[in-house]
């Protein structure tokens, strides 16, 4: 009977001068002790794994590596963005919510040596522009020709279908970042719920804005330090997330409209048309 084959390490090595690596001097002066015991954490993860990456566009995997590492959801991305940034996880995978840390698989190369097997390379399947083998070539080339026929079959049966919202696989998990974006930078507006309770109105709102999340996150942190529509100046308090979508009040908040003032006689002289906002029942888009 053959030797089941061995998933990932049993060990790897934790030098006495860790700590003072350019990478956990970055995340422990961001992140304090989070920092440091997510990096370890990720590490013994990624060690777990037959291939030595973690796929987060997984729902399941993402989860579980917030919970073993006890971080938020916000703060997990964030040090995983900073870990892109220093070069510590491969940023073009990062992107694509893969992690590979190239550093670790070149140092566990002598275990998988003495296993007699090779060291489980950068992940090319995740890539933009993946390298193609002969074999996954030839795939490729049936799969064309099974789905162009499928393809084909389709635009005969259903000529007039309306265009729908497109496969959430298509476009990642761009509306959980926004709505964790939103609950962390804008904690003065009402949550947003779970994202599987969107309408699709909102949905495409958001898709039309045509930006980065985090480029949403800066409009986000524009409108939390607004006195006005986070309503502490006590004037109107009904801004939420679908009156913020909302292409007209979306540009006055990027073109300042709401921006504070310098100082108390211009906020005396700043007038807001109250009508606009009192209109708005709070309808989701």
């Amino acid at each position: 009977m053959a030797r089941p084959k061995k998933e990932g390490v049993d060990y790897f090595s934790h030098d006495v001068s860790a700590s003072g690596s350019r990478t956990l001097f970055t995340l422990e002066s961001k992140f304090g002790n989070d920092g440091y015991a997510f990096w370890f954490k990720l590490l013994e993860t990624l060690g777990s794994q037959s291939e030595l990456y973690y796929d987060c566009r997984n729902p399941a995997n993402w989860l579980f590596l917030t919970a073993k590492t006890r971080v938020s959801e916000v703060m997990a991305t964030e040090i995983l963005d900073t870990l892109s940034q220093v070069d510590a996880i491969d940023a073009d995978l990062w992107r694509q919510k893969i992690i590979w840390v190239q550093k670790f698989s070149d140092r566990l190369s002598d275990v998988f040596h003495k296993r007699g097997a090779e060291t489980p390379n950068k992940p090319n399947f995740c890539n933009e522009n993946p390298t193609k083998t002969a074999q996954s070539v030839a795939e490729s080339t049936q799969s064309k020709v099974k789905e162009s026929k499928v393809n084909k079959s389709k635009e005969e049966s259903t000529p007039d279908e309306p265009a729908t919202e497109p496969r959430q696989k298509d476009i990642g998990d761009l509306y959980e970042q926004v709505r964790v974006k939103f609950i962390a930078y804008c904690p003065s507006l009402p949550k947003p719920n779970s994202t599987k309770e969107w309408s699709l109105g909102r949905k495409k709102a958001i898709r039309d804005k045509n930006i980065t999340v985090e480029q949403m996150q800066l409009v986000f942190e524009r409108i939390e330090k607004s006195d006005f529509l986070t309503g502490r100046t006590g004037k109107w308090n009904g801004c939420c997330l679908d009156w913020i979508l909302k292409p007209s009040n979306w540009q006055k908040i990027n073109e300042g409209n709401y921006d504070n003032r310098e100082n108390e006689k211009q906020k005396k002289e700043t007038t807001y048309d109250l009508d606009a906002f009192e209109n708005f029942d709070g309808e989701e888009i």
